[in-house]
């Protein structure tokens, strides 16, 4: 399915024009619409084309919404480090972390640091599965890890291990 004319677009100049608009020159795409092998043979480059980004276009590459994560620093080490390695491969995925970290300054959002308590995260477990020792109800439990229950009863002591 080659065309015999010597002034017809060779393969290098059809897969360019068809994948990167790179014009071709003039006696060429003059002689493209005119010959219908050459049609065809340009056809066939945009269908092959068409196919393979349809099967592997970005299927190495995070999901959107991983990046977006990343983006925001809620993924976890291991996938940051993954994650981080493929953008500096992959220019489109760098282009879609750079326009959402672009996005993101936009928001002017401050997120608000979790403070961590130990306590306050222990607290109605405990307040609701340990009984207190100096509780005249409770002498039998053993000393030592005891906070305050949810439902407090009247008493002088500090439930709290000091």
């Amino acid at each position: 399915m080659d065309c015999l004319n010597s002034i017809a677009p060779t393969d290098e100049e059809l897969i360019s024009f068809a994948l990167d608009d790179e014009a071709l020159p003039a006696e060429a795409n003059n002689h493209l619409q005119q010959c219908e092998t050459c049609q065809k043979r340009l056809a066939r480059y945009k269908q092959t084309n068409t196919y393979l980004l349809s099967h592997l276009y970005r299927s190495q590459c995070p999901s959107g919404q991983e990046l977006s994560l990343y983006c925001a620093d809620l993924v976890p080490d291991e996938e940051r480090i993954r994650i981080a390695n493929h953008v500096l491969d992959c220019p489109l995925c760098a282009n879609e972390v750079a326009e959402t970290r672009a996005f993101l300054r936009t928001l002017d959002i401050e997120q608000p640091v979790p403070s961590f308590s130990l306590r306050a995260l222990l607290h109605p477990i405990f307040a609701t599965r340990v009984p207190c020792k100096e509780c005249p109800q409770n002498s039998t439990s053993p000393p030592g890890l005891y906070l305050p229950t949810v439902t407090s009863h009247a008493h002088s002591h500090s439930c709290v291990p000091r």
